[in-house]
């Protein structure tokens, strides 16, 4: 499966912008609704969105690995 470039969406042979910025993705995704509450109750605690909740989570786990692996590297493992 091919992921589209730069949010351009082929319809009917036609090239159509999907509203999503250039270098973004949309990941359509099920979640189960106890998931949902829970991510938005952590999202409205920190007065955040869901989506900038799961960004910042993810950055932090983005970061977290980096570290994990320099971590590693540095002990010759």
């Amino acid at each position: 499966m091919t992921i589209p470039s730069e949010s351009q969406v082929e319809v009917g042979g036609e090239e159509k912008r999907s509203g999503v910025p250039a270098g973004k993705r949309v990941l359509n995704t099920h979640i189960s609704l106890e998931e949902h509450t829970f991510l938005k109750s952590m999202a409205t605690k920190n007065s955040m969105t869901v989506t900038m909740f799961l960004r910042n989570l993810i950055r932090r786990e983005m970061q977290r690995s980096r570290a994990d692996l320099e971590g590693t590297r540095s002990y010759g493992t």
